[in-house]
């Protein structure tokens, strides 16, 4: 059921993750229900749904306090409520990925803090070729520059 919901998932079909999402956490031998949860998160946010996203996420973490895809999600969920101290602090719980570090480094450039931000791109920058890397050396330009 978790398959078929990132399936849905990966095609912008938030109804149908949902409900699979939803039918894997239902699953008693089910051996990963962190990911069916910040799964479902996601996709109530990519819905647009951000209460019911918010209230999932946070009963993710309350169970799965270690799986910090749920605090990156429940981050974007904050950033688009406008919630920015609870956004920045859930990024931070989760800067293990590279997405919560970039997201957070854009939050602290929004909030005027620009050496923090540094900071944050300067790790990104580290972590070898990648697209992220390369767009992060050009932030780091810019910030130096001011």
């Amino acid at each position: 059921m978790n398959n078929l919901g990132v399936t849905y998932l990966d095609i912008g079909n938030w109804e149908e993750a949902i409900k699979y999402f939803q039918m894997a956490l239902t699953n008693p031998v089910y051996q990963k229900p962190e990911t069916s949860y910040a799964s479902l998160g996601y996709a109530l946010y990519k819905k647009g749904d951000y209460q019911a996203a918010e209230d999932t996420l946070k009963v993710a973490l309350t169970k799965y306090p270690n799986f910090h895809y749920s605090a990156y999600v429940l981050g974007l969920v904050y950033t688009s409520l406008g919630k920015m101290d609870p956004a920045i602090e859930m990024f931070n719980k989760a800067v293990d990925i590279i997405e919560s570090r970039w997201e957070l480094a854009h939050l602290y450039m929004r909030t005027g803090e620009n050496k923090k931000a540094l900071e944050q791109f300067q790790v990104i920058a580290k972590t070898g070729d990648s697209e992220r890397s390369k767009e992060a050396k050009k932030y780091i330009e810019l910030l130096k520059g001011n």
